[in-house]
C-alpha cells in the first residue's frame, strides 16, 4: 500500500499478537507497523498507545509530528485517568500538558473506546480544534452497531452487542469492562468463535473462558473453537450447570431464554464474524425494530438465516438438533420420570458432533449417555459433559487409569 499512497495520519491504538494470521509471526507484523510510522511525512501525524509495549519502540523511528497517548504510562502528550466504567458511558478525567479537564466523560463503553477518544482528540488537536470543542463533540457520539452497544432485550434485560468482531484484545478489553463496573444484578456471557487467531486458536479461547469465569453468572459458547472456552470456565471455577455449549444460533437462544433473565439482567454477545452472533442479539431484542442498531442487518434480508458455516461450502451434512430434542422429550414422556432414558451418541462422524447431541439429549431429558469407546468417552468429558457414561466395548488394561 505504501508504494500506491502516502498517509498523512497514522494511529496505531494496539498490536495483537494473537490475532495477524496472515502474517508469519508477531515480528513480522511489527515490522509493517515500523514501514507504517516511517512513510507519514514529517508535516504528517502519528499517534501512538504507549500502554502498548509492541508499540513504544515505534516512537524512534517517526518522522513526523509524535503525539502519544496513555490511560496508565506516564509522560504522554494525552493522558486519560480516574477512569470510571459504566453500563450507559464511561467517564475520565484528562490530562494535556500542564492542563487538567476533569469529570468528562464519552456515550461508549469500555476501555478501547477511551483509547480511540484519545487519538481522536490526537487529530483534532493537530486539524487546529481546540481540545474543550472536541471533548464535548465526543458526548454527541453514539454507539456503532456492533460495538459494545447497549439495546433493550426482553422481560427487561439488558443485551449488550459487540458482535462486529472478535480477537483476543477486544473480547478479554471487554470481559475487564463487565468486572469493572461490579454489575448488581445477574451476567450472561454467550461468546462465538473468535476471528483470525491463525495457530493460537486453542490457548486464545481458553484465555477468554479464564476471564468469563470471573464475570459470567451464566455462560453460553457457539462454535467448536469456543467450546475451550466452555471447558476452561469450568476448570477455573464456573459452575458446570451454569454451562452451556451450543452448536447452533438455536441451540444458543434457546440457553438464554431457558435461563430466564429478568429486568436489567444483563447479556453480552460477542463473537467473529463468520459466527454470526448478531442472530442472536436480534433474536433477543424486546423491540423488533431495534434490529437496524445491530451490525450487517439488511432491512429486505431474508427471515430464513443461512448459519455461518454454511456460506464457506458448497454442501454439507447437518443435524437438526431441535429435532432431536424434540424425539428426546417425546420418548422421557413416554417412559415416565421414574424410567432413566440413556442416549446412545455415535463417533464424531460426518459432521454431526458427537458433543452437540450429547448436550441436547442431557438437557432435554436423557439421564446417561452411553459410547462406543473409552476414546468418544474422554473426547465429551474433555468436553465438560459430566454426565454419567457407559463403555460399550472392551476397555484395554492400558485405558483403565483414564477410564
Amino acid at each position: 500500500i505504501m508504494d500506491i499512497l502516502t498517509p498523512q495520519v497514522a494511529i496505531i491504538s494496539h498490536i495483537d499478537c494473537h490475532h495477524p494470521s496472515a502474517f508469519s509471526d508477531c515480528d513480522q507484523y511489527i515490522d509493517e507497523m515500523y514501514k507504517l510510522v516511517e512513510a507519514v511525512p514529517e508535516d504528517g501525524l502519528v499517534v501512538l498507545n504507549m500502554d502498548d509495549t509492541n508499540i513504544v519502540p515505534l516512537a524512534d523511528v517517526v518522522r513526523a509530528n509524535l503525539r502519544t497517548i496513555a490511560m496508565e504510562a506516564f509522560g504522554t502528550d494525552l493522558m486519560a485517568y480516574n477512569i470510571l466504567p459504566d453500563i450507559a458511558r464511561t467517564g475520565f478525567d484528562l490530562r494535556y500538558g500542564s492542563d487538567r479537564f476533569v469529570a468528562r466523560w464519552i456515550p461508549l463503553l469500555g476501555r478501547l473506546h477511551l483509547y480511540s477518544t484519545l487519538s481522536a482528540l490526537a487529530v483534532a488537536l493537530y486539524a487546529g480544534i481546540p481540545i474543550d470543542d472536541g471533548l464535548r463533540a465526543l458526548t454527541k457520539l453514539k454507539p456503532l452497531p456492533g460495538r459494545l452497544s447497549p439495546l433493550r432485550a426482553k422481560d427487561g434485560a439488558i443485551v449488550i452487542d459487540d458482535t462486529y468482531s472478535a480477537n483476543m484484545i477486544s473480547t478479554q478489553s471487554a470481559l475487564k469492562w463487565l468486572k469493572d463496573i461490579k454489575y448488581e444484578h445477574q451476567v450472561m456471557v454467550i461468546l462465538g468463535d473468535m476471528d483470525d487467531v491463525a495457530e493460537n486458536g486453542h490457548a486464545a479461547h481458553r484465555a477468554v473462558g479464564k476471564e468469563a469465569a470471573d464475570v459470567a453468572d451464566v455462560l453460553i459458547t457457539l462454535g467448536g473453537e469456543a467450546a475451550q472456552t466452555a471447558r476452561s470456565a469450568i476448570d477455573h471455577g464456573t459452575d458446570s450447570s451454569h454451562v452451556f455449549t451450543a452448536h447452533s444460533w438455536e441451540e444458543a437462544i434457546s440457553f438464554s431464554q431457558r435461563y430466564g433473565l429478568g429486568e436489567n439482567d444483563l447479556i453480552y454477545v460477542k463473537g467473529g464474524r463468520v459466527s454470526r452472533m448478531e442472530t442472536i442479539v436480534r433474536a433477543l431484542l424486546a423491540d423488533k425494530a431495534d434490529e437496524v442498531y445491530t451490525v450487517r442487518f439488511v432491512a429486505d434480508e431474508s427471515d430464513e438465516a443461512v448459519s455461518p458455516s454454511h456460506s464457506l461450502y458448497p454442501s454439507w451434512v447437518e443435524v437438526n438438533t431441535d429435532t432431536i430434542a424434540n424425539n428426546i422429550q417425546i420418548l422421557k414422556s413416554l417412559v415416565g420420570e421414574k424410567v432413566a432414558l440413556c442416549s446412545v451418541v455415535k463417533a464424531n462422524a460426518y459432521g454431526h458432533g458427537a458433543v452437540a447431541i450429547a448436550r441436547v439429549a442431557m438437557s432435554n431429558g436423557a439421564d446417561y449417555l452411553a459410547v462406543a469407546s473409552i476414546a468418544e468417552a474422554l473426547e465429551l468429558r474433555d468436553a465438560g459433559i459430566d454426565s454419567p457414561i457407559l463403555v460399550l466395548s472392551h476397555t484395554p488394561l492400558h485405558a483403565i487409569r483414564q477410564a
